[in-house]
């Protein structure tokens, strides 16, 4: 088997990159993570960009909705997704892309991990009225910056150590999920304080 594939960290930033979403969520074009409906080649819709060493990119976020909300607080939606427009496979290398789909369902199953902890940050949290929007940025901006730090982490560690690193990582990541298991609802009720 090849060795799995090799991306540069700053590459990566382009992978996680936050957006906070305030409309409406588009099923056609993303993929919201789930436990029983994991990542398949046809997820992938995508182009390559000319010259691409890489044989499979996801397009993974963490992405913030408002579902309702009154002076009291409000319903959100914290979901990882996958951008299938921005995620690709290289046609003629399926069978490697395939092989390469555990390490890519690693990296949403890793931002998972990172909303599950938003979610959990954000209904412990009393928010002010006033206020809630510039709190709950600097919120979701931090733990898109820890996201983004272990997923660099993550890659160093598959660069220097191989299938090592992919077990360990593999572990950690679903000790994480469990052990976060309470904030798997995408869906949070959160309380603004006057």
């Amino acid at each position: 088997m090849k060795s799995l594939i090799r991306l540069p960290v700053s590459f990566l930033i382009l992978l996680i990159l936050p957006r906070i979403g305030w409309g409406q969520k588009d099923d056609l074009t993303t993929k919201d993570w789930s436990d029983t409906n994991k990542i398949k080649i046809v997820d992938f819709r995508g182009y390559p960009p000319p010259f691409t060493p890489g044989i499979i990119s996801p397009c993974c976020s963490l992405t913030f909705f408002t579902v309702s909300q009154t002076e009291q607080g409000g319903k959100w939606e914290v979901v990882s997704e996958l951008n299938k427009s921005c995620s690709w496979i290289k046609a003629n290398d399926t069978a490697e892309a395939k092989a390469q789909l555990f390490w890519t369902q690693d990296v949403f199953d890793l931002v998972e991990v990172y909303a599950r902890m938003l979610r959990k940050a954000l209904v412990l949290e009393k928010f002010s009225v006033e206020n809630y929007n510039v709190e709950v940025e600097k919120m979701y901006d931090e733990y898109n910056n820890k996201l983004y730090h272990a997923q660099a982490d993550f890659e160093q560690e598959m660069h220097d150590m191989g299938i090592n690193a992919n077990i360990k990582w593999e572990n950690k990541i679903h000790h994480e999920l469990d052990s976060l298991k309470e904030y798997k609802d995408p869906f949070i009720t959160v309380s603004f304080s006057k």
